[in-house]
């Protein structure tokens, strides 16, 4: 009785003080959450990302988990605007998407993954413009190669796939569907839905609970589609004119979308001008871009002319884009000339960046020395180096040894690293000789880590040698630590044997 007794007191203490220390826990993840937010406010970003990550990576319990992945993710992005050293800077995002990855896989039902989506997008749009164009699958949204179109968040693999350097990595991966790597046959189709708000129009509902029972008819629809596309087709218009809920109008939208019947695009139509739900309108202009027909782009067109409001006409603008017609091109260069939207202008540039023709890169030629808008200057300088011609690369060769404007230098150098010609090359080099800017010199070097030229090894082993600043020496080294080649690597032992 006595054991009893004692046990039973030993039972209560342990009791008390596991909930002494549970709320010790919860009140030090509180004290640390708005010390990491008072950083945020004073705007030091290096201390926020300390705080914050010491939050996520110590108290996984915590409530405020899921804005404190946000908050990391969004200091992290802030912290690397602050760095000199490219290649830190592409570290620290790639890092951020991942914590964003995270909220966004974690904590589905938060209301911060809206939050999330939206950062993620605009690092993403980031990324690629520092030459890593598989990130644009991010900004995508949509995949039109997959079989089950899912977020990409939920793609097994995904995240092995975006960190890789090499494509014989690519063997082994989950991920037969995703050709997403500069190189494979398919990544212009796979990147080709663009970067302007489609993520805002993707399916609702896809990784939220539903109801199980309108899934199950939203599924039977779609099997039965397939199946018998004469049964199912009335009961589809049935059920986008005249179902109460937006969210069944727009799922059912989408299996209208894949469907060759020959009156699809006339409910499109319908759908993009009655429908009283604003997302189920950009849905349907979203699928009437996919058509391909003269129907669905006259409409397209009509719509743009009478828009008013700056975002529709962004998606208006990709719709178009998505059209692979002579017509469709001539309305995106009117757009560019004409339209006084920078917004839609930037849509434009991007939707002919794409087409990657003669002419498009004519204009885009003709255009860069035109514009003043920093932003628009960076889309265009996009647009040429997606070009693979000889025109392109003496563009931005021109950009890089002559415009004044030191960002759209820096941006021509990014786009000038992922070609590979000897000239470039030379061009890089003697660049790097000319100028005194030590920013401009570690961009430099970044861009001639990325080129694949068999000369780029040696030629960086033949800069270290020469140069004299520490820290642009230690710059090279790490690219060369990088490069896995075995010249670099018997210049490295060389150094550490001195």
């Amino acid at each position: 009785m006595r054991h009893t007794k004692i046990l039973a007191l030993f039972l209560a203490f342990a009791f008390v003080m596991g909930g002494l220390l549970v709320a010790q826990e919860k009140g030090k993840d509180r004290e640390l959450y708005e010390k990491a937010r008072k950083f945020i406010y004073q705007k030091d970003w290096k201390k926020a990302v300390e705080e914050f990550d010491t939050l996520v990576t110590d108290f996984h319990k915590s409530k405020y988990l899921d804005q404190s992945l946000y908050y990391l993710a969004f200091s992290m992005d802030k912290l690397s605007q602050q760095m000199d050293q490219v290649d830190k800077q592409i570290q620290y995002q790639k890092e951020a998407i991942k914590h964003l990855n995270s909220l966004i896989k974690e904590f589905s039902s938060s209301s911060w993954v809206d939050d999330a989506r939206t950062l993620r997008v605009k690092i993403a749009e980031d990324l690629v413009q520092k030459g890593h164009p598989v990130y644009r699958l991010y900004i995508n949204g949509s995949l039109g190669k997959l079989k089950d179109l899912k977020e990409l968040e939920e793609l097994q693999g995904v995240d092995e796939l975006l960190e890789l350097e090499d494509l014989e990595e690519l063997e082994g991966l989950d991920s037969e569907n995703l050709e997403a790597l500069e190189g494979i046959e398919g990544i212009e189709e796979l990147t080709s839905l663009g970067e302007l708000g489609i993520d805002d129009i993707w399916i609702s509902g896809v990784g939220e609970e539903e109801d199980p029972e309108l899934e199950l008819k939203l599924v039977a629809l779609s099997a039965l589609m397939n199946v018998d596309e004469e049964k199912a087709y009335p009961i589809l218009v049935k059920t986008i004119k005249e179902s109460e809920n937006p969210k069944l109008r727009e799922r059912a939208l989408f299996i209208l979308g894949q469907s060759k019947h020959p009156e699809a695009s006339d409910l499109m139509i319908e759908v993009a001008t009655k429908d009283p739900d604003k997302k189920v309108q950009e849905m349907a202009i979203f699928w009437l871009g996919n058509r391909q027909d003269e129907k669905s782009l006259d409409s397209l067109i009509r719509f743009y002319d009478t828009a008013t409001d700056s975002k529709l006409k962004e998606r208006l603008v990709m719709a178009i884009g998505q059209n692979k017609s002579e017509k469709a091109k001539k309305k995106l260069f009117s757009i560019l000339e004409n339209d006084k939207d920078i917004k839609a202008r930037e849509a434009a540039i991007l939707w002919l960046g794409n087409k990657n023709d003669e002419e498009s890169l004519a204009t885009m030629i003709a255009l860069y020395d035109k514009v003043t808008e920093p932003r628009l200057k960076e889309r265009v300088i996009m647009a040429i180096g997606q070009n693979k011609s000889k025109k392109a690369e003496d563009k931005l060769i021109e950009i890089v040894r002559s415009d004044v404007d030191v960002k759209a230098k820096q941006h021509a150098l990014i786009w000038l690293g992922q070609k590979k010609s000897d000239k470039i090359l030379d061009v890089l080099k003697d660049e790097y000789v000319k100028t005194d800017d030590a920013k401009f010199k570690q961009n430099i070097i970044f861009a001639m880590s990325q080129n694949k030229n068999k000369k780029t090894v040696p030629t960086l082993i033949e800069m270290a040698r020469q140069e004299k600043d520490p820290r642009l020496k230690k710059q090279i080294i790490f690219a060369l630590g990088q490069s896995k080649d075995e010249e670099a690597v018997k210049f490295l032992k060389e150094i550490i044997e001195k």
